[in-house]
């Protein structure tokens, strides 16, 4: 994930930024427009062979380049662009794929609104990143969590998709730290929809709002490094006396207005 300047550049990449080819950009859902220096606005298509210079996580200068930009056959609603995007390889200077692929072997990414601090936060501000379809943001975007729309009654999706990131990284304490392993099973159930697995090998584990688990009945790995007593240590505040309760089930958390998501593991 790169958190990015609101900067484009239309040349080829070079060591040097050449600032009269810098344009403003912005992003409305997972589309990036970029305003040409006539004032027209380019996105789409139109931006293949184009290059976004940023920073990354290391505040270090790092260039995308933009290789196909085409609609995600799996979303419903039809408005996930998948980018395919390269970035230099430092040791051979050749452009290489930046993303890893996914569990259906899809290799692409896509900006979104707003950047993400280190409690994994996402902030409502005036920047974008890029984020790969196997990565937790780009996952719950997927998922169907997307921060820039609403649900059927009129919900904002924004926080659905914070604590979606929560979710999946098993952020239980809202602080960032994760306490899962990547192809860990789980299933999610919203308060949107109710889709409830019927699947007897998974239990209860959590209910989740965007700063965290709101109640912790088990944690996800089996065997875990950490227990729900490490957890329950690693944030008291948030969570002693809200673990292996009555109420932490699905049916108990349906009743707390904050429980905006619940898992089985």
């Amino acid at each position: 994930m790169f958190f990015l300047s609101i900067i484009f550049a239309f040349n080829a990449y070079t060591q040097t930024v050449d600032t009269s080819k810098i344009r403003p950009a912005y992003v409305e859902g997972t589309n990036l427009i970029v305003t040409k220096k006539d004032g027209t606005k380019v996105s789409g298509k139109g931006l293949i062979g184009a290059v976004i210079i940023g920073k990354n996580e290391e505040g270090k200068d790092t260039a995308f380049k933009i290789e196909n930009i085409e609609k995600d056959s799996n979303d419903k609603d039809g408005d996930v662009l998948l980018y395919t995007l390269s970035v230099k390889d430092p040791q051979t200077s050749q452009w290489v794929s930046y993303c890893n692929p996914d569990k259906d072997g899809v290799k692409a990414g896509f900006p979104l609104k707003g950047s993400w601090n280190s409690n994994g936060v996402h902030q409502n501000d005036d920047l974008f990143i890029i984020t790969c379809t196997s990565g937790v943001i780009g996952k719950c975007v997927r998922f169907g969590y997307k921060p820039w729309k609403k649900g059927p009654n009129g919900e904002s999706l924004w926080d659905y998709h914070q604590a979606c990131t929560r979710l999946v990284r098993a952020d239980y304490c809202g602080n960032g730290i994760g306490h899962t392993k990547e192809g860990t099973q789980i299933d999610i159930i919203d308060r949107i929809f109710y889709k409830l697995d019927d699947n007897k090998t998974l239990a209860f584990e959590a209910g989740w709002g965007t700063d965290g688990a709101i109640c912790l009945a088990k944690t996800r790995l089996i065997p875990s490094p950490w227990s729900i007593d490490d957890i329950v240590k690693e944030c008291p505040e948030k969570l002693k006396g809200h673990t292996n309760s009555k109420s932490c089930t699905f049916e108990g958390q349906k009743k707390n207005s904050k429980a905006l998501l619940f898992n089985k593991s």
